[in-house]
């Protein structure tokens, strides 16, 4: 059965993980700091707590930038629909009376703009990533579909469809 180290019980263990995860942290400063032995700190640290956590951490920051980044993408993007939709509804004043002009060209850069958004959403989303392996029979530089955690593809999800 294992043992629960004493930095695991510590009552400033978080305080702790937090200063071990710093640029240039150092076991015998945190030790002194904490006022725990350095062997202890050191063990506790080798046995994968701190490396998961920090992985967890950078996950979650993933997922936080990511949703911001979608947010400011959904932003142009309906910026844009308003735009191509201004575009085909234009009307123009004429001698004869208000008449309905669509400004073709405008609403066709509008799509045009609107498909480079459709393309860096996949992106952002992690839809495409380059393959970078050497798989036989594939065409250099080919895209593959990875997967994105289920939190992250929820939280997406949500945001896509206008819940957040």
């Amino acid at each position: 059965m294992g043992r629960t180290s004493s930095i695991s019980k510590h009552p400033k263990r978080k305080e702790i993980d937090k200063a071990l995860v710093l640029p240039g942290a150092s076991i015998r400063g945190i030790a002194r700091t904490y006022r725990v032995s350095e062997d202890a700190l050191s063990r506790y640290v080798k046995g994968g707590n701190i490396e998961q956590k920090v992985k967890q951490a950078q996950q979650a920051q993933d997922i936080v930038e990511a949703d911001d980044l979608l947010k400011e993408i959904q932003e142009i993007q309906e910026h844009q629909k308003t735009i191509f939709k201004e575009a085909r509804d234009r009307v123009i004043e004429t001698e004869e009376g208000r008449i309905k002009k669509p400004d073709n060209k405008l609403a066709l850069e509008a799509l045009r703009d609107q498909s480079k958004i459709i393309e860096l959403k996949g992106k952002v989303l992690g839809s495409f990533v380059k393959d970078t392996t050497k798989t036989p029979g594939a065409s250099p530089g080919a895209a593959i579909v990875t997967p994105l955690p289920p939190e992250a593809a929820r939280k997406i999800g949500d945001i896509i469809a206008g819940n957040i």
